[in-house]
């Protein structure tokens, strides 16, 4: 729920709205194809019940493809208290506008200071429709608690409406199920 809640309160206001296809175009990452609108190292906030900080060094908008490209993204955000919730980054992410998903790529992670744990992977995506954050069928993701015990494996699925973690295969690891303090 955060983590939806973050996506959209900091991608949403620099989007604008269109509607995208859900795949990537060729050349939407800047080979070949010119974006509508670049904006360079960009810092954006957004204050609601709670306040979000992102920081990107490029965010480039297709309009008549549907989708927006942010490169070199982190981001921060406080709760209503003015304390540090969650914190994290991403080399890439591409938002697509009609479905309100979100791909991210490359050192992609997530530390919540909630939950004390912290997300990694090279690859998640938000499926808006479904709540669901995902990482690749193959690709590997791990969970560290702050206590340091940890779970690796592949096809992860956070079923954001159930709060439900799962690794279909590959599982190693251990990882307190403890609740955190909130």
């Amino acid at each position: 729920m955060v983590l939806r809640a973050l996506l959209l309160a900091v991608l949403l206001p620099v989007a604008g709205g269109c509607a995208p296809d859900n795949a990537l175009p060729e050349g939407a990452d800047g080979e070949g194809a010119i974006p509508q609108v670049e904006v360079l190292q960009a810092r954006m906030v957004v204050d609601r019940d709670y306040r979000v900080e992102m920081r990107v060094d490029r965010i480039a908008t297709y309009r008549d493809r549907n989708l927006q490209v942010f490169e070199g993204i982190s981001f921060r955000e406080y709760g209503p208290d003015g304390a540090l919730r969650l914190e994290g980054e991403a080399d890439r992410g591409i938002f697509f506008f009609d479905s309100e998903n979100i791909e991210l790529t490359g050192t992609v992670w997530f530390h919540s200071f909630q939950e004390e744990a912290r997300l990694e992977s090279s690859h998640l995506s938000w499926d808006q429709a479904d709540r669901l954050l995902a990482g690749p069928p193959d690709g590997r993701v791990s969970l560290l608690r702050d206590d340091g015990s940890a779970v690796e494996g592949t096809g992860f699925r956070l079923k954001g409406r159930e709060n439900k973690i799962i690794f279909s295969r590959g599982v190693a690891g251990r990882f307190s199920a403890e609740e955190s303090p909130r």
